[in-house]
């Protein structure tokens, strides 16, 4: 969807959330295995969404190049 990311519910068939990325298109997106974290990946960075409050401000990792693949990983 461009510069923006829609969350869909399936089972409601409803746009949850409309996430902005306005500083590239979208290249890649990873839920933590969990839920409980969405990445989104592009030029210059990846932002990450806590799932459970996705309104909220994300976290941003400024990336001075493309983020073409990303994964979200547990530490322990």
């Amino acid at each position: 969807m461009g510069r923006y990311v829609r969350v869909w519910n399936a089972v409601r068939s409803k746009i949850v959330v409309k996430l902005n990325f306005e500083t590239s298109s979208v290249f890649g997106i990873d839920w933590r295995g969990d839920g409980q974290h969405l990445a989104i990946g592009g030029y210059q960075g990846v932002k990450i969404w806590n799932s459970q409050n996705l309104e909220d401000e994300p976290e941003i990792l400024y990336i001075p190049s493309a983020s073409l693949a990303l994964a979200i990983v547990q530490h322990q």
